[in-house]
């Protein structure tokens, strides 16, 4: 895993328990030109999407540097019935707290590198 992913990893699994993102994916599309796009979900995400969003920056915000807050293209927060929930879901493993992509199709985007989290299950180790 590479150092950044690391920081988002640390980030992801220090977000207090009542306000926590059941999965947290940083993505590198194959087209990229080195930005990440992150995608999040938790239902009281998917009710208040700004509120996600800003949560997730504050967090972020607290841990990284200007520089590597700009390697992140775009926050997405997901409902549970997105396409890329399915295709995460397909991609990866809900019982591993990461899992490594490569070469998997989320969404009709194929990721050159990916890593999905699932903070509470790190929490649970």
């Amino acid at each position: 895993m590479n150092l950044f992913a690391q920081k988002i990893g640390k980030v992801v699994s220090e977000i207090p328990k009542e306000r926590h993102y059941d999965m947290v994916a940083l993505l590198l599309r194959a087209e990229s030109a080195g930005l990440w796009d992150l995608l999040v979900y938790a239902p009281w995400a998917s009710k208040n999407i700004v509120g996600g969003i800003d949560h997730m920056i504050a967090s972020l915000s607290k841990h990284l540097t200007k520089e590597e807050m700009r390697k992140i293209s775009g926050i997405v927060v997901l409902d549970k019935n997105d396409p890329a929930m399915k295709s995460l879901r397909d991609c990866s493993r809900p019982d591993l707290p990461v899992v490594e992509l490569r070469g998997c199709d989320v969404a009709g985007n194929e990721i050159r590198e990916g890593y999905v989290f699932h903070p509470l299950l790190d929490a649970d180790r």
